[in-house]
């Protein structure tokens, strides 16, 4: 009598192993396509919030009858200012943006999106790894997605800039590459 044994031979064991080498081959590409595609809609995500509230400071500005820069209030009571055109400049008193004030684009982030923000810091100094670091120009804030430093929002408050084809434009470069 012969016991007839169970289980898989050495050649099934290696035709499997081989299958599975493959199919983690090929998957494996798009398991790290994901983690762009987040960093990518998280930066959209991050830079239609600053145009919509780019949009609705300009429109209470509006609203409040002003033709020159002046500081509005917004609903949860943080203050903004405006340029003499009606688009958000900065903190309290602040009426434009200009070069090297890294620390102003900051407060207009902060100012703009409340607490509900990601975390946003100076371009020129440390600014937070999970968060945006802000650099300022002429008339423009840019913030730079740290985890992906290839993608940005630049917010401009007027059109010194080449890049900014209008007052208040909001321009989100989520491409990683």
């Amino acid at each position: 009598m012969h016991k007839q044994q169970n289980g898989f031979t050495l050649i099934e064991l290696v035709i499997v192993i081989v299958i599975l080498g493959i199919l983690a081959a090929t998957a494996l590409p798009r398991f790290i396509d994901v983690t762009d595609e987040a960093r990518s809609a998280a930066v959209e995500g991050s830079g239609g919030a600053v145009g919509s509230a780019v949009q609705l400071a300009h429109a209470q500005w509006v609203a409040q009858g002003n033709t020159a820069a002046a500081d509005i209030t917004l609903e949860d009571g943080t203050v903004v200012g405006m340029n003499a055109d009606g688009w958000p400049a900065g903190g309290t008193g602040a009426t434009s943006i200009s070069a090297g004030s890294n620390g102003q684009c900051v407060t207009l982030w902060q100012n703009l999106l409340s607490s509900n923000g990601p975390a946003v810091g100076d371009g020129g100094g440390t600014p937070p790894a999970d968060g945006y670091g802000a650099v300022s120009g002429d008339g423009t804030c840019t913030y730079t997605y740290q985890p992906d430093t290839n993608m940005s929002i630049q917010y401009c408050a007027t059109t010194a800039d080449a890049n900014c084809d209008s007052a208040g434009q909001v321009v989100i470069d989520s491409d990683p590459t």
